[in-house]
C-alpha cells in the first residue's frame, strides 16, 4: 500500500471513529479512552461529575459513572407510580415514547443513547425507551397522566336488585370502588356482621353476592 492510499485509509478511519462518538454508534475498542476524560466524587451528600466530548460519548460517560443512581431511579419510579397509579412501568414507558417521539433534539436522543450504552458497560440493563422516560417523567407523570385521567375519571359505582329482579328474590348487589390506589388496594376486607360466611357467594369476577 503506498503512503497516498495510507493516509487516505487513516483519515476514513478517524472520521468513522469521531462519528461513532456523534452518531449514537458503540465502538468497544474506545470506551476506556471516552471514560479516561470523564470522573466523580462524592462528597457530603454530593456527586460531582466530570464527563466531556461528543453527544454520545458524554452520555457514555454519565451512563457508566452514575449508572447505581440511574437504575435506583428508575427502580423507585417504577414502585412509586404503580403505588400512586396502579399502572406498571412499561405503561408510563410506552406513553412517554409516543408523546416524544421525533420531538427530541439529535444531539439529546444520542447522549441518552450513550448513557444506555453506558449503563451497560457499568453492567446495567436499561432501554432507550426508559431512558426517555427517565428524562421526560416531570412531563408524563405531573402533567400528561393527570389530564389523560381526567379524560376518562371514573366514578364509584353500586346496584342492588331484590324481589322480582332477582332469579331466587334474594337480595343481589355489587359495588366498585374508583379511589386512590394506595388506599383502595388495601379495600379487600368484607366484615360480615351477624351473617354466616356460608350464605355469600363468591361470583367469577370476584364480586360478593348474598
Amino acid at each position: 500500500m503506498n503512503k497516498r492510499a495510507l493516509a487516505r485509509l487513516l483519515v476514513v478511519l478517524t472520521v468513522a471513529c469521531s462519528l461513532s462518538c456523534r452518531t449514537g454508534e458503540y465502538s468497544a475498542g474506545r470506551d476506556g479512552e471516552w471514560l479516561a476524560k470523564g470522573y466523580r466524587y462524592d462528597k457530603n451528600g454530593w456527586i460531582y461529575l466530570h464527563i466531556e466530548g461528543g453527544p454520545f460519548e458524554r452520555g457514555f460517560q454519565r451512563g457508566y459513572l452514575t449508572a447505581n443512581e440511574i437504575e435506583e431511579f428508575l427502580r423507585t419510579l417504577a414502585y412509586t407510580q404503580e403505588f400512586e397509579t396502579a399502572k406498571k412501568l412499561d405503561f408510563f414507558v410506552k406513553a412517554a415514547s409516543r408523546q416524544f417521539k421525533n420531538k427530541i433534539p439529535k444531539e439529546y436522543v444520542e447522549e441518552m443513547r450513550g448513557m444506555v450504552a453506558g449503563m451497560e458497560k457499568a453492567g446495567k440493563k436499561v432501554t432507550y425507551e426508559e431512558m426517555l422516560f427517565m428524562n421526560g417523567f416531570i412531563d408524563i407523570l405531573w402533567y400528561w397522566w393527570p389530564a389523560a385521567k381526567e379524560k376518562d375519571r371514573p366514578g364509584c359505582s353500586a346496584f342492588v336488585a331484590a324481589g322480582d329482579a332477582t332469579a331466587d328474590g334474594k337480595i343481589v348487589m355489587a359495588h366498585n370502588s374508583w379511589i386512590g390506589y394506595p388506599a383502595g388496594r388495601f379495600c379487600n376486607i368484607i366484615v360480615l356482621k351477624d351473617l354466616p360466611a356460608e350464605s355469600w357467594t363468591i361470583l367469577p369476577d370476584e364480586s360478593w353476592t348474598r
